[in-house]
């Protein structure tokens, strides 16, 4: 049993990557326009002590502490069920794949899953 959990993943999840899966899933119209120009064109900075850095763009991730943060992450990874070989449970950014290792053909499938996910 392998258990995974994405290191960052509501900061990692591509925007293009994001509104294509959503396409795909059957998204379309005005909910893709309204869910990219939610994603893209954003900037931030980080504050210090009065101290601000510069202005930088964001490419990636999803507003945390927005209610749809959470939402397009789990839209964004829904599909990993469909391409692991080996068993498989999703919650959120946690991930747990397993299978019974009864031979070389079985860590092999196991071997090729952890693969596919990285």
């Amino acid at each position: 049993m392998t258990y995974l959990d994405y290191r960052k993943a509501f900061d990692t999840v591509a925007h293009q990557r994001l509104i294509k899966k959503l396409q795909q899933i059957g998204f379309g119209g005005n909910l893709i326009k309204w869910l990219s120009s939610f994603l893209t064109d954003r900037s931030m900075r980080v504050t210090i002590n009065g101290s601000c850095s510069s202005w930088a763009n964001v490419l990636s991730g999803v507003p945390q502490g927005s209610v749809l943060g959470p939402l397009l992450f789990l839209l964004f990874v829904n599909d990993l069920p469909e391409w692991i070989k080996t068993n498989i449970r999703v919650f959120a950014d946690d991930t747990k794949i397993w299978t019974r290792i009864s031979g070389v053909n079985d860590s092999e499938a196991l071997q090729q899953d952890l693969h596919s996910l990285s």
